[in-house]
């Protein structure tokens, strides 16, 4: 992974005179998000565990502050910053887009003028107007010295906002041949949508709104419609970069090939595959998706050249932070002599945008890719700052007051819930006898009276739990192949006291 990240990386810069910190084994994150005081308000995104939202808006403001010291924690050699978003995409009317993308551009290479070793960034540009996009563009690459350009998905416009640019369109073509006269990329980076789409999609399903599912979907369709719309056949030294593992378009390229190509002889323009342009024009990032076992598939599909390693940063990430042990306590230990540790976080829900009073209470998604003693609870204390509540051994400060305020903690009780377990089991006869059953615990009362009372969304299949054979719930819980009840009723299971409940 790190080779990837720092070759094809090195492909995109094209200023002679650019250096930045290259230590030989650290990395380069392309996808990090940064906003100005203008526009931090419009950041609706859930924070890490038990960081305060107006903690979290901060860090977004933040250079050479957490962020870098979180950058060499985890051996992060050089950091692309772009505005969070929707940024200027989220702009309807032409005029102050145009120069809120002036005025983020100014400031981002201001504020990174001092460190440019350490930081990059990536312009914003309104998408009103073509030509003035590849003007701007034009002038944070030559004279700010940006790398490329950032766009969250469509342009938003019109007095009611449903009007949507898209950039697939020949109205774009002058932009296009700007990005590939300068040789520099665009990142496509997904959106929440207008409401009014958002209503009519996904109100009968709210959980599966933004990164679950609604960003992946709406941003491939803007890349397919690139692909499909000759966008790449028009200018085919075009370099655009999707986060995400590709906003899942890589996984499904025989499906899409093929029904693309049953299009051709009704007029689709594009001359090639939608995979060839995975070869030539599209590369992806591991951005907020650390999924090994799809990253080598991916590898597989579009090559490893293609793949460049990001993080996500403020809204996910990966702890790479080795651990010392001291009588049985663990500390952080850079030094070579400590136990190499990773820790893969998520964010899942918070309770600070609905919560009164606000708590600083988040939900996290957690997981081992390393499996020391008491991992989890140093990664998130040390390095995220966020610790266990509960975790009075790893905490600086007992839970905030506000947390009393609206709920009943549990002594002795840590948050710490261990959610899925799967493994791989054989049937005694049949043609597919190597299944993988999977168990997702129910999450314990108290823990879901904490969420519901400090405002925080649960998923229903997330708290009810199940068992899974390759992936597809066993509504019963039965699984005929094994003996045994996998999956027993909640109040079947007993705590060791009155204080403490083991999940």
């Amino acid at each position: 992974m790190i080779i990837f990240s720092l070759g094809v990386l090195s492909l995109f810069i094209t200023a002679a005179a650019r250096q930045w910190r290259n230590s030989g084994t650290g990395t380069i994150v392309l996808e990090e998000a940064w906003t100005v005081p203008e526009l931090v308000d419009l950041i609706t995104a859930t924070p890490p565990l038990g960081e305060p939202f107006e903690e979290f808006k901060a860090s977004f403001l933040d250079v050479h502050g957490r962020r870098l010291d979180l950058m060499d924690q985890n051996n992060i050699d050089f950091m692309v910053l772009s505005c969070a978003t929707p940024c200027i995409q989220g702009i309807s009317d032409p005029a102050a887009a145009a120069a809120m993308a002036v005025n983020v551009n100014n400031q981002l290479a201001a504020a990174i003028s001092n460190n440019t070793a350490r930081f990059g960034g990536f312009a914003s540009l309104s998408m009103h107007n073509a030509a003035e996009a590849a003007q701007e563009l034009r002038r944070s690459v030559k004279e700010l010295g940006l790398l490329g350009a950032l766009l969250n998905d469509y342009q938003q416009s019109g007095l009611d906002n449903t009007t949507l640019l898209y950039y697939d369109q020949p109205e774009y073509d002058v932009f296009w041949q700007a990005v590939t006269d300068l040789d520099v990329p665009v990142y496509f980076h997904p959106r929440v949508n207008i409401a009014q789409i958002r209503t009519l999609m996904y109100n009968h399903a709210p959980f599966i709104r933004g990164p679950s599912e609604e960003y992946a979907v709406t941003l491939a369709n803007h890349i397919l419609g690139l692909c499909t719309n000759g966008v790449f056949d028009r200018f085919p030294t075009l370099k655009v970069i999707v986060g995400h593992l590709g906003e899942r378009l890589p996984s499904d390229l025989f499906r899409i090939d093929e029904q693309l190509r049953r299009a051709r002889p009704n007029g689709l323009v594009m001359q090639q595959n939608a995979s060839a342009y995975w070869r030539t024009n599209l590369y992806e990032t591991t951005s907020g998706n650390f999924a090994t076992s799809l990253l080598k598939f991916h590898i597989n599909e579009i090559g490893l050249d293609r793949i460049m390693y990001s993080v996500d940063y403020p809204f996910s990430g990966e702890i790479r932070a080795p651990i010392h042990y001291d009588d049985g306590r663990a500390s952080l230990d850079p030094s070579p002599h400590g136990e190499p540790s990773i820790t893969e976080w998520e964010l899942v829900a918070s309770s600070a945008l609905f919560a009164q009073p606000t708590v600083p209470l988040s939900l996290l998604r957690l997981k081992l890719h390393t499996g020391h003693k008491h991992q989890l609870r140093v990664h998130l204390a040390r390095c995220l700052n966020t610790p266990i509540l509960g975790d009075a051994l790893y905490s600086k400060k007992p839970p905030s007051e506000s947390i009393n305020q609206i709920t009943m903690l549990p002594e002795d009780r840590i948050f710490l819930h261990a959610s899925h377990l799967s493994f791989f089991r054989y049937r005694p006869s049949g043609f597919k006898k190597r299944f993988r059953l999977g168990i997702s615990a129910p999450l314990p009362p108290d823990f879901l009276r904490i969420c519901s009372d400090s405002g925080i969304q649960v998923d229903p299949a997330e708290a009810k739990g199940g068992v899974f054979i390759d992936g597809i719930m066993v509504e019963d819980g039965k699984v005929p192949e094994l003996e045994g009840d996998w999956m027993p009723e909640l109040d079947e299971i007993q705590p060791r006291n009155k204080n403490y409940r083991a999940w």
